[in-house]
């Protein structure tokens, strides 16, 4: 991947200022943009191409194109991504991604001005968990967070629009930094077009491409806090899945000279939803759907993410409290077939529901004598599901012999 050049334009509403990188992507030249409010133009960095290295770095990585620029990188940067990352994340993904090289000029340039902390603000958990633990007065004021970041998630396919989801988004984002004392910058790219079918996993890239729009704004932020998903405790280093997963590794290693990138928290989910349920902006604002929704109560209360929140506010006890997102009367309605869920345990990859099991536990949760029976009911067929599954195994075995007999 070459990067060629980058220049600034009017975009059609005079209110913003659209950022064009023009790069070479399998031998054609095209355009990788960033759209934001004109408010931030100070703010972002045309001199180098920290954050295009790093959104682009897995999509490169996992085609063994090595990337080029006139354009300079933070040494820092380059050192750490050359020495350390790109190693790291070539040997551990057992030959899906390759050790590749960035050739361009390097930079220790230190921006002058006053810079400030931020964070990405999607209304989730870990977002809103962020933004609570950051904003307190107890943190020292130059990390403290007063910059909340919306980025374009979806691929978009065509240069000028904007999803409704983003719309949404950067709306409930706005609407809240105005209540609560913060500014907000929203920012609209066609990043994800240039992942496509060549995508590996959703959330493959998602550290890398918040981590790499914040680098665009290194003269705005000297801090940057990502909020993962997963705790400590679920540390893996397999990439290209999940990013989070290795989080403490990856965001050391994207810092330079003059942004440094944080954990958001450490802690297990639950541990964040006992604190929130103490945080009164979240009765409000609190949004973990998989299901986007436009409409005044934000979260659908049916899919597998709004039925783990809601059961992790039944067991702390405060679930009335979010009545205004969450549609409580879905829940209630399912409510002994959902706590079977972390009785059972299934497909439990991240240990979500392990946790909230282990919560429910610990605050000596009452389970309902029906869900009891209904999760009763589903290990025995899932036993008699696993055992079907070891005899045709043991079938294929047999027959494999069988063949190689003759």
């Amino acid at each position: 991947m070459e990067i060629q050049r980058v220049e600034t334009q009017e975009a059609t509403d005079k209110n913003f200022f659209k950022a064009v990188f023009h790069i070479c992507v399998d031998g054609e030249n095209t355009e990788l943009w960033f759209e934001t409010d004109q408010r931030y133009k100070d703010g972002f960095c045309q001199d180098r191409i920290d954050g295009i290295v790093a959104m682009m770095l897995l999509r490169c990585m996992a085609k063994g194109e090595d990337i080029f620029s006139t354009i300079p990188i933070s040494a820092k940067l380059h050192h750490q991504l050359t020495s350390q990352l790109i190693p790291i994340l070539s040997t551990y993904s057992k030959g899906q991604l390759k050790e590749i090289k960035i050739n361009a000029p390097l930079t220790t340039q230190i921006y002058d001005g006053e810079r400030i902390a931020g964070t990405g603000m999607s209304g989730g958990v870990d977002s809103l968990y962020t933004v609570m633990k950051y904003s307190e007065e107890a943190v020292d004021d130059q990390f403290r967070v007063k910059c909340l970041l919306v980025a374009q998630t979806d691929s978009i396919a065509t240069k000028h629009e904007y999803s409704e989801r983003y719309i949404t988004n950067c709306n409930r984002a706005m609407e809240f930094a105005k209540e609560y004392g913060y500014s907000c910058l929203c920012v609209n790219t066609n990043f994800r077009d240039f992942y496509g079918s060549d995508r590996i996993q959703y959330t493959s890239e998602d550290t890398f491409m918040m981590c790499g729009i914040a680098l665009l704004f290194s003269k705005m932020f000297n801090t940057y806090y990502f909020s993962g998903a997963q705790s400590i405790d679920y540390l893996t280093i397999e990439p290209p899945k999940a990013s989070e997963a290795y989080n403490l590794v990856t965001l050391p290693l994207l810092s330079t000279e003059n942004l440094t990138f944080y954990l958001g928290g450490f802690c297990g989910r639950f541990q964040k939803e006992r604190e929130l349920s103490l945080y009164e902006p979240s009765y409000k604002y609190l949004n973990v759907c998989w299901h986007y929704s436009a409409t005044e109560r934000m979260n659908c209360g049916e899919c597998g993410k709004c039925r783990r929140t809601i059961l992790a506010f039944d067991i702390i006890g405060c679930m009335d409290k979010y009545r205004s997102v969450f549609n409580l009367e879905n829940y209630n309605e399912n409510r002994n077939s959902i706590l079977a869920d972390i009785v059972v345990r299934e497909d439990d990859k991240y240990g979500f529901l392990q946790e909230l099991f282990d919560a429910a536990i610990r605050n000596d949760f009452k389970f309902p004598e029906k869900s009891l029976k209904i999760a009763k009911a589903r290990t025995k067929q899932l036993k008699r599901e696993k055992t079907k599954q070891k005899l045709k195994g043991m079938l294929r075995k047999i027959k494999r012999l069988f063949v190689k007999s003759k």
